[in-house]
């Protein structure tokens, strides 16, 4: 089943960074499969512009709250799987696409029938799947930028057997199931890299991001387990 994204033609900044880049050449299916919890959010933007993006949110009222970055760190492992195999531009933008989607469908359910928060929902996925927009690719090239599963010399954008696409969404699919299986389940441990981001965030505002994730997982688990999964973009 394809992702739940009608195809859109390349941005310009893809465009330009399919000239410019290399092929990779080689089929995604040679990777290691992708390590959530080595990977799981990690930053695709060089440092200064995801700094940039939430220090934006914060003067938009209500778009870092607990709840809205507890969808941004749920939408961003589908995302983060799609980066690590890479593709094509237009897989690319199917990615950034899922992720805005993701956010504010997640913020929906955590905040029902608030107006507000689905406001300030769309405005912060609009900021960051800007920043991932302009420095997840070329010619930024940063640790975690499109297609950092591979080595840098062999980055870019390359268009995946029509099967191996297919195993890259199976793949994306079955890393988010079973991390909301263990979340919702109080069995799961924070990735390193999201440890050390709530580590500058205080105490209260760690407990509420914590709530908000596992009342997330435990809502998503029930679509998951009955047959309502197609409620879920990417799905």
């Amino acid at each position: 089943m394809p992702i739940d994204a009608t195809p859109r033609s390349p941005r310009a900044t893809n465009l330009q960074a399919t000239r410019a880049a290399p092929d990779i050449g080689r089929p995604a299916s040679t990777l290691p499969r992708f390590d959530v919890a080595r990977f799981w959010d990690a930053d695709s933007t060089p440092a200064c512009l995801a700094c940039a993006s939430r220090a934006l949110g914060t003067l938009v009222a209500g778009a870092r709250t607990p709840e809205i970055e507890a969808a941004i760190v749920m939408a961003s492992l589908m995302h983060d799987v799609a980066y690590y195999y890479g593709g094509n531009s237009t897989d690319r933008d199917l990615a950034d696409d899922l992720f805005g989607r993701q956010i504010r469908a997640f913020v929906a359910r955590l905040k029902p029938n608030d107006p507000e928060a689905e406001r300030a929902a769309a405005r912060t996925a609009a900021a960051d799947v800007a920043a991932v927009q302009l420095g997840g690719g070329f010619p930024f090239g940063k640790s975690y930028s499109w297609s950092y599963g591979f080595d840098h010399a062999n980055r870019g954008y390359a268009s995946h057997l029509p099967d191996e696409a297919a195993k890259i969404r199976a793949v994306a699919r079955e890393a988010f199931t079973e991390v909301v299986r263990q979340i919702a389940a109080g069995d799961f441990e924070l990735s390193d890299v999201l440890k050390e981001k709530l580590a500058t965030a205080k105490p209260e505002y760690q407990a509420r991001f914590q709530e908000a994730i596992v009342r997330l997982a435990k809502s998503l688990r029930v679509d998951l387990q009955g047959d309502n999964a197609d409620s879920i973009p990417g799905f």
